[in-house]
């Protein structure tokens, strides 16, 4: 039995941690397209004098959610905080169906976490397409909050391949991006991948028809994921890597070590950005 206007209003929003620019981990992400799936959605059915409230996560790995009302005080159930494993369908709470609800569902990738394992990454492509950091840890153009305080932007020509730095299982894609936007925040193409100790890696601006992973599979670390592109907000080919946790509904990036031909790798902080 479907809802009758005005029984249940729904606002099915995401916390900005809940994307990575376009889809899960970076500031000023514009709001997730219909496309992607890494987002979890509510969907709601009626059952009697009752509104049951689910979510439908299709992405692979855990994603902490809060369902909350617009406006506080409407429901003793309500916030409500949970972990979920995915993918599939999940019955959060039921909910008596008097009040016009305004339901509101943040979202953030990953089992919430203290802190992450120190482990030595490989470079994210063949050194041999040469090194070239455009911004560093604390870079001046976006590297200033902190999903992406400790990121990496390589300046790689178009089409290098883009390397998994680490082991792991894919959580999500994104690959509806062509091209280029004036979206601030749009990270293009990105793959996102689980490692072994909770904390995530992303590799964003992904050319476009290039991904060679889907959600749900696992990788080694060397395994081919895409191409370097020039998607999303971007002013050139190049390659951004972070490593992230969730801390408690915040994504959170995190110093790393990569590894190259001459050791390990140094940047300066506050360099300029692609």
């Amino acid at each position: 039995m479907g809802l009758s206007a005005g029984l249940l209003a729904l606002v099915c929003g995401t916390a900005a941690a809940s994307q990575w620019r376009s889809g899960w981990g970076l500031a000023g992400s514009p709001p997730a397209p219909a496309s992607d799936t890494a987002t979890p959605q509510l969907q709601l059915r009626q059952r009697g004098t009752l509104i049951q409230v689910w979510v439908d996560h299709r992405g692979f790995g855990p994603v902490q959610v809060r369902l909350r009302n617009r406006q506080p005080g409407v429901s003793p159930l309500l916030p409500l905080l949970r972990t979920l494993s995915g993918p599939g369908q999940q019955l959060l709470l039921e909910l008596p169906a008097g009040p016009a609800y305004q339901l509101v569902l943040d979202s953030v990738p990953g089992q919430p976490q203290p802190a992450s394992q120190a482990f030595e990454y490989r470079l994210p492509f063949d050194p041999a397409a040469g090194v070239r950091v455009h911004q560093g840890a604390h870079g001046r153009a976006s590297h200033h909050d902190a999903q992406n305080r400790y990121a990496w932007d390589f300046a790689l020509a178009e089409g290098t391949p883009v390397l998994a730095a680490r082991a792991g299982r894919v959580m999500a894609t994104r690959s509806s991006a062509c091209c280029t936007t004036n979206v601030a925040g749009d990270g293009g193409n990105w793959v996102r991948i689980e490692h072994e100790d909770g904390s995530m890696a992303i590799y964003a601006h992904l050319q476009a028809g290039s991904l060679a992973v889907t959600p749900g599979q696992r990788i080694a670390q060397g395994q081919p994921l895409g191409r370097v592109g020039n998607t999303g907000y971007s002013r050139g080919a190049h390659l951004h890597f972070a490593v992230q946790i969730n801390t408690g509904l915040s994504l959170h990036s995190i110093p790393v070590q990569l590894n190259g031909p001459q050791g390990r790798l140094q940047a300066s902080s506050g360099s300029a950005g692609p």
